[in-house]
C-alpha cells in the first residue's frame, strides 16, 4: 500500500496542507524536512502535528549526515524525543564518486570512489541508523 508522506518542506508548507481538508485527507504521514534540526533555520514543528491521534511525523530529509555521523546520531534521537518522529528518510542509498567531493560523508550505507570494479565501504552512518 503506498501512503503520501508530504510535505517535505518547512513547517508553513505543512500548516497550508493541514488547513486544507482535501490536501489534508491525501497525506498519511507528515513529512518535515529536518524535524530536529541542529539550527533554527526550519523553525519548530508545530505542536498540531505532535498531539495524540495526530498523523505520524517522519524526518523526510535527514541533512545532518553530511555534518559527520555524531551529528546524525544526535539530530536522530533528537527528533524522536523532541517531535515522537518515528520514520527518517536519508539519501543516497548509494553513491559513486571521486572521494573529497561535498557530502561524500553524507552516503548511506555505501560509497564507491572505483564504482565500475565492484568495490564499496559501508558508512559509519549505517550504525547511526541501526541503533
Amino acid at each position: 500500500q503506498v501512503k503520501i508522506v508530504a510535505p517535505d518542506a518547512f513547517q508553513s508548507d505543512a500548516e497550508m496542507i493541514h488547513n486544507s481538508q482535501a490536501a489534508s485527507e491525501a497525506v498519511d504521514i507528515w513529512g518535515i524536512h529536518g524535524a530536529a534540526p541542529l539550527t533554527e533555520l526550519y523553525g519548530s514543528v508545530e505542536p498540531w502535528m505532535t498531539q495524540p491521534g495526530a498523523k505520524p511525523l517522519w524526518n523526510s530529509e535527514n541533512e545532518a549526515g553530511y555534518m559527520g555521523v555524531r551529528f546524525l546520531a544526535r539530530a536522530l534521537v533528537r527528533a524522536y524525543v523532541m517531535t515522537n518522529a518515528t520514520g527518517f528518510i536519508s539519501w543516497p542509498l548509494t553513491n559513486g564518486a571521486f572521494e573529497h567531493l561535498p557530502f561524500m560523508d553524507n552516503i548511506l550505507p555505501s560509497h564507491a570512489t572505483q564504482p565500475w570494479s565492484g568495490a564499496y565501504n559501508i558508512s559509519t552512518h549505517i550504525w547511526a541508523f541501526a541503533h
